[in-house]
């Protein structure tokens, strides 16, 4: 669970469905982790305030009770990392340590710009992790 990094400990038996528009069941299937097996992408889309960071979170604690690997980024902390391990000459081994996850969890992504070259980088990165695929 450390190793994930998530920002909370949140999960799914605390969520207010009653407050959201989410549909209980698909969530709840998707709390299986069926969808890593088959190497599938979620993109949680929506304004402020609509539970992405909850849910997504509280999908990566599930799937690290089934014995997944889990990995949770904000984006622009991840972009900074990619140009810092870059300028370190380093470049790469990140991208390593991600290969061995069973999911990458990237929150806040579009949320705030960044240069075009850290975006390369997060580009060339998510292009690393499929092709682990």
């Amino acid at each position: 669970m450390h190793a994930a990094k998530l920002p909370h400990h949140r999960d799914l038996i605390d969520f207010d469905w009653t407050e959201s528009l989410l549909d209980k069941a698909h969530i709840g299937q998707l709390a299986t982790s069926s969808f890593m097996e088959q190497a599938n992408n979620l993109i949680f889309m929506g304004g402020t305030g609509t539970a992405k960071t909850h849910v997504a979170s509280a999908l990566a604690v599930s799937a690290i009770q089934q014995a997944k690997r889990v990995r949770f980024f904000n984006a622009v902390d991840l972009v900074n990392q990619l140009e810092k391990e870059k300028q370190l000459g380093k470049a790469g081994f990140l991208a390593i340590r991600l290969i061995q996850m069973d999911a990458v969890i990237i929150d806040e992504l579009g949320y705030l710009p960044f240069p075009q070259s850290r975006g390369a980088l997060l580009f060339h990165l998510i292009s690393q992790l499929y092709e682990k695929t």
